[in-house]
């Protein structure tokens, strides 16, 4: 967290930004405030000042890289870097890095994005909070569903749990084994309205291809365990995403399910789109 304990997390979706205000406190987030805006009410909004700001970086934009690194190694944020940057061609100023342990053998996920990546997707962001460096930070889309997932979200059970979060453009997809995250893929949504029954269908069997793609790459790395779940959050207003996917796997499909007691304020928390806001609140976990 921040030196004052506070963080918000800024996720695009369907055209407006969700934010959610995070304040450490008693070892645990507590969630302040959670508020979605048009572009236009970003800059001077009171629940946006007073805090580190996070952004989410869609998944299309970030490289990834797998790194094994040396058993105790006492930086392994340092090294990580190092290893990365020695793949680049270019001076490592010009790239932002992140550090994902796996928690199996030593094994990390390297994310690498581009500052010039990160100066086009935020172009469009009002006001100066949002594009000076010295207050802003940017975490992939998919890590934050992962972090927002399992700081927040009632767990569900099995071994190895996919997460999958539908956007505009694209689903974010993460793998976590075990509780921790192993791996990350996206599906393009481009080109289809998930509204129209032909799309749901045309999406649901993309989705499953990618899954199966990225399932038999985990395979190669030595997880060998089958998929026991699938997690879906922001799904259709009447559940259209779960049903199309439910034709295509024989696992237990569940929502994304926010525990309410992260909430400061108790209030008619059913009233509150919460997997919306699940990517946001990722982002303000380190």
């Amino acid at each position: 967290m921040s030196a004052h304990g506070v963080k918000i997390g800024i996720d695009l979706r369907g055209g407006l930004y969700y934010a959610a205000r995070i304040e450490e406190g008693a070892g645990r987030p507590d969630i302040k405030a959670l508020a979605r805006f048009e572009r236009a009410h970003l800059a001077d909004h009171e629940l946006l000042k007073g805090g580190r700001v996070v952004m989410s970086v869609p998944d299309n934009r970030i490289v990834i890289k797998r790194i094994g690194l040396p058993e105790n190694e006492s930086d392994p944020a340092a090294k990580a870097k190092f290893e990365l940057s020695q793949m680049l061609l270019e001076d490592e100023k010009e790239f932002l890095f992140d550090l994902i342990d796996t928690g199996r053998n030593n094994q990390y996920l390297g994310l690498i994005v581009r500052r010039e990546q990160i100066d086009a997707c935020f172009s469009r962001y009002s006001g100066e909070l949002f594009t000076t460096s010295d207050n802003t930070d940017y975490r992939m889309r998919a890590a934050a569903l992962a972090k927002g997932y399992l700081t927040f979200c009632r767990a569900v059970g099995g071994d190895l749990v996919c997460l999958a979060d539908f956007n505009d453009e694209s689903d974010s997809i993460v793998f976590v084994f075990r509780g921790r995250t192993i791996g990350f893929t996206h599906a393009s949504l481009e080109n289809l309205d998930l509204s129209v029954e032909s799309d749901l269908q045309k999406m649901a069997i993309d989705f499953k291809t990618v899954i199966n793609f990225a399932l038999a790459s985990l395979f190669e790395q030595g997880v060998t365990t089958p998929l026991s779940a699938l997690v879906v959050s922001s799904d259709g207003p009447n559940g259209e995403i779960t049903s199309a996917l439910k034709i295509y796997f024989s696992i237990e499909i569940a929502t994304a399910e926010i525990n309410p007691g992260f909430l400061a304020e108790r209030g008619d928390v059913a009233a509150i789109p919460m997997e919306k806001y699940l990517v946001a609140l990722g982002l303000t976990i380190n």
